[in-house]
């Protein structure tokens, strides 16, 4: 019997994630403390960062529902051709600058697990 590999998702290294944990934090800080440190961190790495193009990409991906197949397929095409411009350097080290300074306001496990 051939064995299953097992695939695990790196939340840690999906843009889309991080964005959507960031949000959530916003709203969970801002309705037990009243202020967050997330807004910040935001406005940081996602405007105007390679970081906020890969995160239009994501955007772009969830935003599109009920499409044809070939409108689908355009749509597609010009992520494809968009991301080939984005610089995967950059994008890597404002990620790993983005989840150091997560920590450092944030313990990760919880972050992480918000709901």
């Amino acid at each position: 019997m051939p064995s299953k590999k097992i695939i695990k998702h790196n939340k840690l290294k999906n843009t889309g994630i991080l964005f959507e944990l960031l949000i959530r934090q916003v709203t969970n800080d801002f309705l037990t403390k009243g202020d967050s440190p997330s807004v910040k961190i935001l406005k940081k790495y996602f405007s105007n960062t390679e970081l906020a193009k890969e995160q239009r990409l994501y955007n772009l991906i969830n935003s599109n529902e009920r499409l044809t197949e070939i409108k689908a397929e355009s749509v597609l095409q010009t992520i494809v051709e968009t991301s080939k411009k984005i610089d995967v350097k950059k994008v890597n080290n404002e990620k790993y600058n983005l989840i150091k300074e997560i920590k450092k306001h944030y313990d990760l496990n919880s972050f992480l697990k918000i709901k």
